[in-house]
């Protein structure tokens, strides 16, 4: 009779303790057809903001300026579900400008505010334009 009772016992606890499952989010087929627009995802202050943060971060001895002229990167991330940045890449002309603006991105720790789709948070890629002109 004891070992029915804690047979029982232990069972019930196991019931009463578990964890309640969580289904998944179905995310789009790839060849679905969506009902409507994801939400791009957005940085604090808007992407001037954003620029300002890079121009605060370039430390001018890391670039090339012995010409005069304008530098032009391209910087290509990740915004991650919860508003982090992942998977930097630059590319332009200059790769002491790319070396230093694949820095700078890197190390902002300010999360975004992803973007969505049908009130779902989602990973989406961004592309911004860096320029810099040398004096």
């Amino acid at each position: 009779m004891k070992k029915h009772f804690l047979l029982f016992a232990i069972i019930f606890s196991l019931y009463s303790c578990a964890q309640r499952a969580i289904k998944p989010i179905e995310l789009p087929k790839r060849d679905a057809i969506l009902d409507s627009q994801p939400t791009e995802p957005s940085f604090p202050g808007g992407p001037e903001a954003f620029n300002n943060l890079i121009r605060a971060g370039v430390i001018a001895e890391n670039i090339d300026c012995t010409r005069n002229e304008r530098q032009v990167s391209s910087i290509e991330f990740v915004v991650e579900r919860d508003g982090s940045i992942t998977d930097v890449k630059t590319s332009g002309k200059s790769s002491r400008l790319n070396t230093e603006a694949l820095r700078v991105v890197k190390s902002i720790r300010q999360k975004w505010t992803p973007g969505t789709l049908n009130d779902v948070n989602i990973r989406f890629r961004v592309h911004q334009t860096f320029s810099l002109v040398c004096e």
